[in-house]
């Protein structure tokens, strides 16, 4: 199943610059399957690592979202709020904690921003980034600056990430 995944992910991101809506419409898709399968125990081990790819990618289309011409961009910005919830379904299923299942739900009920937030990092944050995760200095950046800049602060993206290194 992992294969399966991996290779389509891997598809899908390849496609997503050449036909935008059908790759935001595949995304809907894939997270309300993959939410059906986690929540029936079909997916164990494997079901973080994708889910870390699943958001990852679904943050990549919010921010092509926000930079298509506003023609264009109009009708998929409404529909962010359908992909949204698919992620935050997905979410859910997969983190039972409930102080981090009210965290996402304010996060997401916020949406994406018209403008990339600026994230200051403190030597506090590059330590622990790098203590918890084993990240270098460009993962750091690649992470704050380019995967997540559509979520509103870092106190969500590092209860994600502490979350998720502890399932591993």
């Amino acid at each position: 199943m992992y294969n399966k995944l991996d290779f389509f992910l891997n598809y899908i991101s390849l496609k997503m610059h050449l036909d935008f809506k059908e790759t935001f419409l595949t995304c809907v898709i894939l997270l309300s399957t993959f939410s059906s399968g986690a929540k029936k125990k079909k997916f164990k081990a494997t079901t973080a690592i994708l889910g870390d790819r699943i958001i990852s990618l679904c943050d990549d289309i919010l921010k092509l979202t926000l930079e298509l011409p506003e023609d264009e961009g109009a009708t998929l910005v409404e529909d962010t709020e359908t992909l949204n919830s698919c992620i935050r379904q997905f979410v859910k299923l997969i983190y039972a904690d409930d102080y981090y299942d009210k965290d996402i739900e304010r996060v997401l009920a916020i949406g994406p921003q018209p403008k990339f937030l600026e994230v200051e990092l403190d030597s506090e944050r590059i330590a622990t980034a790098k203590r918890n995760f084993g990240w270098s200095d460009r993962d750091i950046e690649d992470w704050f600056f380019q995967r997540l800049c559509t979520y509103q602060h870092w106190n969500h993206i590092l209860t994600y990430k502490n979350h998720y290194a502890g399932m591993k």
